[in-house]
């Protein structure tokens, strides 16, 4: 089981994305916040309760009850593609996920929703950022709160707890997971800030820079985010030109 679990930890689930057409990535370039993509993607509230997002396969997870996700990372708005973990109260696969490169991505993990246990602290947190994953978003809970939030990194849960998990269950890596009335499949692409998240499918996700969030220059300051959206820019437009600033576009 061991050898097979982390052959599937190693394996990356990553679909190739439909690339949009002119008009629509120009929409795109001036998206800034979760709220705005649900503008684009989804449309009001009663389309997404009839099950008639704009986008077909589009999905909401407020910052809500009843599964209500509280930020506790340095970047308060981060996108990528999903990867996922379940495991309860044991947190060995988040730490084997965090520890391979992340390209940009997510790890969604399920907990269970559990409160009893911490599946996320500081030093896999730091490596997680290190090793370029954009965002962890938790079903259960993290631990090492003001640490956290000078990491660059995307983390949200349910809430905290001080003590940290067992080392017993080595979890299910690249499952389809759901909680909160959404489901996160590998592949598929997230967006999260403090109006909570939306997810699409992979072929409907904007191409290009996704929410970035970044640690404000004083280390003793809050936690501050910005965010920025760049579509994919047309064949001989610099992203530069294509955004409609001169400055590079940032990278950390």
């Amino acid at each position: 089981r061991s050898m097979a679990t982390a052959g599937m930890l190693r394996t990356v689930a990553a679909r190739p994305l439909r690339p949009l057409a002119a008009g629509a990535a120009r929409r795109c370039a001036a998206l800034h916040s979760v709220a705005d993509l649900c503008d684009e993607y989804v449309g009001d509230g009663r389309a997404l309760q009839r099950g008639e997002p704009r986008c077909k396969g589009a999905q909401v997870l407020p910052a809500a009850p009843p599964v209500q996700l509280r930020d506790f990372g340095g970047r308060r708005a981060f996108s990528g593609l999903i990867q996922t973990v379940a495991c309860f109260e044991s947190n060995p696969a988040v730490h084997a996920m965090l520890s391979e490169p992340g390209e940009g991505r997510v790890l969604v993990v399920d907990g269970g929703g559990s409160t009893r246990t911490a599946l996320l602290g500081d030093m896999i947190a730091q490596m997680g950022a290190d090793n370029g994953w954009a965002g962890v978003v938790i079903h259960g809970v993290c631990r090492d709160a003001p640490a956290l939030a000078q990491i660059n990194l995307g983390v949200k849960a349910l809430g905290c707890h001080p003590c940290k998990s067992h080392k017993d269950d080595l979890g299910a890596p690249g499952v389809v997971l759901s909680f909160g009335g959404v489901t996160f499949r590998p592949g598929d692409w997230l967006a999260a800030d403090e109006d909570g998240i939306l997810v699409l499918p992979a072929d409907a996700a904007p191409q290009g820079e996704g929410f970035r969030g970044g640690v404000g220059d004083d280390a003793g300051g809050d936690a501050e985010a910005w965010v920025l959206l760049v579509a994919a820019a047309p064949a001989g437009l610099s992203q530069a030109a294509w955004s409609g600033t001169e400055n590079p576009i940032p990278t950390a």
